[in-house]
Formats: structure tokens, C-alpha cells, sequence
């Protein structure tokens, strides 16, 4: 009991944004990501066929709340359009390319279900806008075991469980390595890959903030990230979010 005592009390010690809680975060990291060897391949499989391997900067990664997951304030920063609204904002605020011209920039795209790869391609994919010409990129069907199927939610179990919380971790990945990271603060996933991101890719991460579409809505309303009011702001601070 002493023992837990003063790691509890160390822990407590860690205040927001020290290099001790960055430690402790680098730490919760590698110990989540310490994959197996087939479960690497499988990462491997999924970022040859999303084709982000080696892709050069800017990896831009979005996450959409899929429709059936989606709360009733979350709802305006679901529509589609928004989010390729923001890309487009971004887009004509990068920085240009070396070689002049618009350069290409990669879009993985992350959600629970096919809907948001395939509305999010007809929207940009291969669109010229600012600094980037857009490629959107993602994985659905076979290669994505978490996106809902009919019957889906709570009930798997064994392999098909295993495959999901798998499929679930290289999004996490994936989003956390992204050069720029667009989300919802109503998202468990999002807010879990920008800390993993924080952490892991402090760089990237003071760099560009991931940017939360309802950010505003999440001020206005602390249930929206499931925190008080108090300490919102400095709960959005700790995990580099901005609007």
C-alpha cells in the first residue's frame, strides 16, 4: 500500500505539460504499440494498400465520427463538407512547395465506416486547392474489420474482435504520425491519437496542432469531452487542439 501510495503521489506530481507527464505519455505509447510481429505485418499490409508508406510530406489525418456514432452536438462537424472545408483552408495556407507548383498532399482518412473515405474522394480527391493537390486515401471493406456491418456494435467477439481492435490501433497510428491532424474533440479515437502524437511526434505536434471542428462547441459545452467547465481549456491545451 505505501509503495502505491507514493507512485500515485509521483503521478500526481505530473502536472500538464512538464516533461515528466511527456515522459509518461512516450511511455503509455510504446507500451500500447508494442505489436507483435504478425500484427506489424498487418500494418504494414494496411499502409501499403492505403499507400501512406514513406508517402512524403504533408500527411494530412482526418477523423470522422461515422454516422451511428455520432451525438447530437457533434452532428454540424460530421457533415463531409466541412471537413474538406478546413483541408481546403489549410491547403491555401501551407507552405509551398521547394520545387514550386502544388505539391501532393495525402489524406488519410479514419472513421467507422466506409461512408466518410468514399464522400471525402468525391469531394478532393485529385483537386488542385492552394499548395496541394489532393490524394485521399483510406481503407474500407476487408481492410477495415471496425467499420460497422449490420449487427456489428457490442457483438464481437474472439477473431473478428481481435481484427477490429487491431484495425482500430492503426488508425490510432496512422493519425498520430500525420503531419497535420484534423478531428472532432467528440471523438475518443481523435483526442487519443493527438496525445499519441504529442507525445511520440512532439515536432509535428507544436508544429501544427490538430485542428478540432468543434473546438467552439466544446468551449461552449465541457459534455462535449466529457470534462468541467474549469478545466476545458487547459484539457485542450495538454492535448494541442486548436479551432
Amino acid at each position: 500500500v505505501a509503495d502505491a501510495n507514493a507512485a500515485l503521489a509521483k503521478l500526481q506530481q505530473l502536472g500538464p505539460g512538464t516533461d515528466g507527464e511527456r515522459v509518461l505519455l512516450r511511455a503509455m505509447a510504446a507500451y500500447l504499440f508494442r505489436v507483435t510481429e504478425e500484427t506489424e505485418a498487418e500494418f504494414l499490409k494496411r499502409e501499403w494498400i492505403s499507400r501512406i508508406a514513406d508517402v512524403p510530406s504533408p500527411l494530412i489525418g482526418v477523423q470522422v465520427l461515422g454516422e451511428k456514432a455520432v451525438p447530437t452536438f457533434a452532428r454540424p462537424a460530421e457533415e463531409f463538407r466541412e471537413y474538406a472545408k478546413v483541408l481546403q483552408t489549410w491547403a491555401k495556407k501551407a507552405p509551398s512547395s521547394s520545387k514550386g507548383g502544388p505539391q501532393r498532399c495525402t489524406v488519410f482518412v479514419a472513421s467507422d465506416g466506409d461512408e466518410a473515405l468514399a464522400e471525402l474522394r468525391k469531394l478532393l480527391d485529385d483537386k488542385e486547392v492552394g499548395q496541394c493537390r489532393f490524394t485521399v486515401t483510406g481503407l474500407k471493406e476487408y481492410w477495415a474489420h471496425h467499420h460497422y456491418k449490420d449487427g456489428w456494435p457490442g457483438k464481437l467477439h474472439g477473431k473478428d474482435g481481435q481484427w477490429a481492435v487491431r484495425d482500430i490501433l492503426f488508425d490510432i497510428r496512422a493519425l498520430s504520425r500525420a503531419d497535420v491532424l484534423i478531428g472532432t474533440l467528440a471523438s475518443p479515437l481523435a483526442r487519443f491519437a493527438a496525445r499519441v502524437r504529442l507525445a511520440q511526434h512532439a515536432e509535428k505536434a507544436t508544429a501544427s496542432p490538430a485542428i478540432a471542428l468543434d473546438f467552439n462547441a466544446a468551449l461552449a459545452d465541457a459534455d462535449v469531452v466529457g470534462s468541467s467547465a474549469g478545466d476545458i481549456k487547459e484539457l485542450l491545451d495538454r492535448e494541442a487542439w486548436i479551432a
